[in-house]
């Protein structure tokens, strides 16, 4: 069953892409995938979620004798699936840190992130409280922090949304290194945003270029996400960033033992 349906995606979407490898020795003939590959990980994710959704699915299969669409809508209407709530699974599937909460907030990769909140649960648990922290490495706008009673997350924004909204970790690890660089400090505001757009315009560049090295950096420097904050308008700093020294990414994480269905008590994600 899942040999099959990696066929199909295979056969019918991955191999009509430019820079597909192919799966026999003749139909790569004369054909080299490194200089053809030219889709970044944003589109071939939206062309992944066309293909399912719009061409696949509204498609007749001769095995349901009908569409995968309708055999679904049929089953549906007896058997009601059990969704899973979009917020909920972005909170499992999001990597966790654990920091302690000062009056002054929670300081998370250089960033710092309060609210209301968490003024409210200081006063209530005390000062430099120890709590665990939930964070989208591809959107640094914001982080959720797990209640220490109650474990439900209590969102809280960053305090440079002009800077961290929508702003991918690896970017944030470039752009802090560039103002090092410069001998900048990384709570300077302006500085920020100036070597965001700076990056965003060397991510551009890469992305033009015909070499597959700079594409695969352009890839890294962008985040491969779909959805990326832009600064417009923005004067052009005098920071130059060679991609040459991308450093590593902390991916440090504890397993998630979240719940991820909307109704409580339905599953559970556990790692041993």
């Amino acid at each position: 069953m899942v040999e099959r349906s990696l066929r199909t995606l295979a056969e019918q979407f991955a191999h009509l892409l430019p820079g597909t490898s192919f799966a026999n020795w003749f139909d790569r003939y004369g054909y080299d995938p490194l200089k053809e590959g030219i889709i970044t990980m944003s589109e071939l994710v939206h062309a992944l979620h066309v293909w399912i959704i719009d061409i696949y699915a509204q498609s007749y299969h001769r095995g349901l004798k009908q569409t995968p669409y309708a055999a679904w809508q049929k089953g549906a209407a007896f058997v009601t699936p059990k969704t899973i709530d979009p917020e909920r699974l972005s909170l499992v599937l999001s990597q966790q840190k654990d920091r302690v909460l000062g009056h002054a907030g929670i300081e998370l990769h250089g960033l710092r992130y309060n609210g209301e909140e968490l003024h409210v649960l200081r006063k209530q648990m005390g000062d430099r409280l120890k709590v665990q922290v939930r964070y989208d490495p591809d959107d640094l706008g914001s982080i959720n922090v797990l209640h220490p009673m109650t474990k439900e997350p209590i969102t809280i924004p960053c305090l440079t949304p002009e800077y961290a909204a929508g702003l991918h970790l690896y970017q944030h690890i470039l752009i802090q290194k560039a103002l090092r660089l410069e001998g900048l400090k990384a709570t300077d505001h302006l500085a920020l945003a100036k070597a965001k757009a700076h990056m965003q315009d060397i991510v551009g560049r890469l992305v033009r270029s015909h070499k597959l090295a700079d594409r695969k950096k352009a890839a890294r420097m962008e985040g491969s996400n779909s959805s990326k904050a832009q600064v417009q308008n923005m004067p052009k700093p005098a920071i130059e960033v060679e991609p040459e020294w991308l450093p590593p990414v902390d991916a440090s994480s504890q397993p998630s033992t979240l719940q991820v269905m909307s109704t409580s008590g339905e599953v559970e994600v556990r790692h041993e």
